[in-house]
């Protein structure tokens, strides 16, 4: 053969083989006509009797997916109707990813129904092919690509129908299947279709089961025997009930139901497979040589594993590129090194290999980062996990560590990893393990609000130490990294705002990182111009102050009628504690309530160290979810909570210009302890009064004179008097009355108030209820005198005596409050006349001829 020959006869070949393909590759899609014959058509879609408006623009007549893993072909088909100008703007475009490294699409349909004729798109139709965006945010890049064909002219009503094939898998799978299938749908849908041509013949029986949640309607798996020891496993499902997804559901909460196919026959085949993708016999490169004898130097195990951990965190970026077998095969670490960024399999190989380097034992877990407890009732497969973090075990203890995370630092106990539920080690023949997590208990905020200021109304200064424990610290420094500490003063400033309009910051924050210890302190400092509100009645000034931090942790989701459970942040526990430096000492009254339940624990206190008014406030989710059942008990609970944020302290306003703390009446008048009181000694002094009047009566006496039985004589001046006496207790309660009034009690008794009296709180008090008192006692020597009771003179006596007694104890009372009083200046020489006088008339009582023949019964 010639050399030209030679030349033209492979290109001849290649056009020949052109030619034989129904459409040559255009626009890089392959177009053809014809099915493989392993493929079975669906019938042509009948049009949608009625354009349902609530289909959100879109309703499927038909989704099917049919495959035959021995040839490595999938073939997709769809049709769906677009019923309104929405549908016609999101559903016009026809698009499907695949990867050209080891795939190839076909298009062997695309057209239009419109009044019951097809309009066939694909020997015209356009395709933009196109690198997919991948998740850029997420650093994660492949080399699929996506075939999209922008359909012209589409219309209300019109039905769009297309099926394509793509051919190849992934080498990496090494001629494994497993795939998953949806039976629940966002959308309406009258029909799904899926079919499986298995060689059962070879490879025997494939396992197909249902997961996630239950589907609506029973599925039937229909095994239908071909030719050439295949067989067809196939399943449909008519009219499925569009799902109506819920907001807030836990992250491992799968609200879809699904069927799964593998032909794994077990999970330690699976760790089996995995672990000859890692490579563990290379040797580590030498710019790791010093890093290595630095770690080494350091005494103990586990801070050696800190520190290379933390080394891998911060060296190797995180960047995925899963192109081809790299899917699921990590680089080599040499690359990883010298590329210095890697995704969570190459970082957690690097780590592994480091770590036994150093003589600890490590392994690389693959885990999924939200079907978790799951994992552990399905099909083994890879395509169980999207993640993989690492084990590592040292001294008696296990670590669950992930190289992905931002830089951990402390103890390692106190490194966070969730509890992942179920993981599979990568190495050797493992089965699931459980995957439990770690350093849940170390993730705490704590932050001190301390306000001060220098007089009552004025300006309050307002300082706030924030400390951020275990997970959060970590949390913290990766949202500091991210801004400035201007931008960070500008949110804090308006997160404040929120309460304090007129809040000003006095510099920027200052960060204190303890990283040895796993925490950071975040400091600020703010001055409130004007904080103080006036109350309804003008009679107070108040400032309110509120526990926001803590408020911003109680959730209830917008979507209170549900079905699914509601997702609960865990681990979280915060604590805020609100400090109020007051120019006095004053009283607080001190309180403490509780809310516990099975979903959070939280605690309130409230009271006083010296001249400081304390509040704390602790929050703690104990789960991380709250079944639907539960739901009403927890929003109870949770309203328990709310009514128990918040404290306003207040001074009373106009001429009593005093401080104040909590109000101490409802309506700024009623004083409730002088009520209170007032009651009791009132149903005191009745209850003496019926005692001394209904004592059981003897027979009458005989009298002294019986000439001198009777009121008369002298008695006739005492029944004046005993008759007024009950009016004097009466007028002096009528005149103090005034101080009793809640504005006045709390000028003069509290601690805090300009006007405050030292230990006249006791005293005022005391006369309250003797005066009470004596009202009862007064009118029970009146009602024995004139029944000429033989206890009338003892009566009399002894409620002169009384008031005798209370008399020079006021005296008394008042000289200890205030010093510059005389207290014998209270015994006046009329006083002292009508005590003289008194002490006769009580002699005249007990001992007079008249009395003694009178008060005989």
């Amino acid at each position: 053969m010639s050399k030209l020959s030679c030349l033209l006869f492979p290109i001849l070949c290649l056009a020949a083989w052109l030619r034989a393909e129904p459409e040559a590759i255009k626009d890089g899609v392959w177009r053809d006509a014809e099915l493989p014959a392993w493929v079975e058509s669906l019938p042509e879609p009948k049009p949608l009797v009625k354009l349902d408006e609530d289909t959100a623009g879109i309703h499927y007549l038909f989704i099917g997916r049919q495959q035959r893993p021995e040839s490595a072909e999938t073939y997709y088909e769809r049709a769906y109707c677009v019923t309104n100008e929405n549908g016609v703007e999101q559903y016009s475009n026809v698009f499907i990813s695949f990867d050209p490294e080891y795939q190839q699409l076909y298009w062997h349909r695309l057209r239009i129904w419109r009044d019951g004729e097809a309009i066939d798109l694909l020997p015209t139709q356009a395709f933009f092919v196109s690198r997919n965006e991948g998740s850029s945010d997420y650093l994660t890049y492949d080399s699929s690509v996506q075939a999209e064909a922008v359909l012209e002219g589409v219309q209300v009503g019109d039905i769009i129908e297309y099926g394509c094939r793509i051919v190849g898998e992934n080498p990496v799978n090494a001629g494994h299947f497993s795939d998953w299938y949806h039976l629940t749908f966002g959308v309406d849908v009258d029909a799904v279709r899926h079919r499986i041509v298995w060689p059962e013949e070879a490879k025997g029986p494939l396992a197909i089961q249902s997961a996630g949640s239950p589907a609506p309607k029973p599925v039937m798996i229909r095994k239908e025997p071909l030719e050439a020891g295949e067989v067809a496993y196939s399943w449909r499902l008519d009219d499925p009930l569009p799902q109506l997804y819920e907001a807030d559901v836990p992250i491992d909460f799968d609200p879809d139901a699904w069927l799964q196919a593998s032909d794994w026959a077990d999970w330690p085949s699976v760790s089996r497979w995995a672990g000859g993708l890692y490579d563990w016999d290379s040797s580590l490169p030498l710019t790791l040589a010093p890093r290595l004898a630095e770690w080494r130097t350091l005494g103990r195990d586990e801070d050696r594993i800190a520190a290379a951990l933390n080394w891998v965190q911060r060296e190797i970026r995180y960047v995925a590129i899963p192109m081809g077998e790299h899917n699921y095969r990590p680089y080599p670490v040499a690359k990883i090194c010298a590329r210095s960024y890697g995704d969570c399999k190459d970082k957690s190989l690097l780590l592994s290999r480091i770590l036994r380097e150093l003589g600890i034992e490590a392994m690389p877990v693959l885990v999924h980062t939200t079907e978790r407890q799951a994992i552990r009732d399905y099909l083994p497969t890879p395509a169980a996990f999207n993640h993989v973090i690492t084990r590592v075990q040292s001294g008696g203890q296990t670590y669950w560590l992930d190289p992905t995370d931002y830089p951990h630092y402390g103890p390692l106990e106190t490194f966070f990893c969730p509890d992942y539920g179920w993981g599979l080690p990568v190495q050797g023949e493992s089965e699931l393990v459980r995957v439990p997590g770690q350093g849940a208990e170390a993730v705490r905020t704590v932050t001190r609000e301390t306000y001060s200021f220098d007089e009552w109304g004025g300006d309050v200064r307002l300082e706030v130490e924030t400390v951020y424990h275990g997970a959060d610290a970590v949390d913290m420094r990766g949202y500091l990294d991210d801004r400035t500490l201007q931008e960070l003063d500008n949110g804090y400033v308006n997160y404040y705002a929120e309460q304090f309009p007129s809040i000003r910051s006095n510099r920027l924050p200052e960060v204190f990182d303890e990283r040895d210890a796993a925490r950071l302190t975040v400091t600020e400092s703010y001055t409130i111009t004007d904080p103080w509100q006036t109350s309804d009645d003008g009679a107070y000034g108040r400032l309110g102050l509120f526990p926001q931090y803590t408020n911003t942790q109680l959730f209830m989701s917008n979507q209170r009628i549900r079905t699914r459970p509601m997702s609960l942040d865990y681990p979280l526990e915060v604590e805020q504690q609100i400090l109020v430096d007051l120019p006095r000492p004053g009283t607080f009254p001190d309180e403490r309530e509780t809310v516990r339940n099975q979903w959070f624990d939280f605690s309130y206190e409230a009271g006083q160290v010296g001249s400081t008014l304390e509040l704390v406030y602790h929050y703690k989710n104990l789960t991380d979810r709250v079944e639907p059942a539960d739901l009403a008990a927890y929003r109870e609970d949770l309203d328990r909570v709310d009514d128990l944020l918040g404290y306003t302290i207040q001074y009373p306003l106009g001429e009593v210009a005093a401080t104040s703390a909590e109000a101490p009446t409802e309506n700024g008048r009623l004083h409730v302890p002088s009520v209170m009181l007032a009651g009791f000694s009132a149903i005191l002094g009745g209850i003496l009064f019926a005692w001394l009047v209904t004592r059981r009566r003897r027979p009458p006496l005989e009298p002294v004179n019986p000439n001198n039985d009777g009121i008369g004589g002298w008695l006739v001046l005492l029944a004046i008097g005993v008759t007024l006496s009950p009016f004097m207790p009466l007028v002096a309660l009528f005149q103090t009355a005034v101080v009793f009034d809640g504005v006045q009690m709390h000028y003069l008794c509290h601690p805090l108030s300009e006007g405050f009296v030292p230990h006249l709180e006791p005293v005022l008090y005391a006369e309250l209820a003797l005066n009470i008192l004596m009202v009862w006692v007064y009118l029970a020597s009146a009602f024995t005198f004139f029944l000429k009771r033989a206890v009338a003179p003892a009566v009399f006596v002894g409620s002169r005596l009384v008031g005798w007694v209370v008399l020079f104890a006021d005296a008394v009372a008042a000289h200890a409050i205030w010093s510059d009083r005389d207290a014998a200046g209270a015994l006046s020489p009329g006083t002292v006349l009508r005590v003289c006088i008194g002490v006769a008339w009580c002699a005249y009582m007990l001992w007079g001829g008249r009395p003694r023949s009178t008060f005989r019964h």
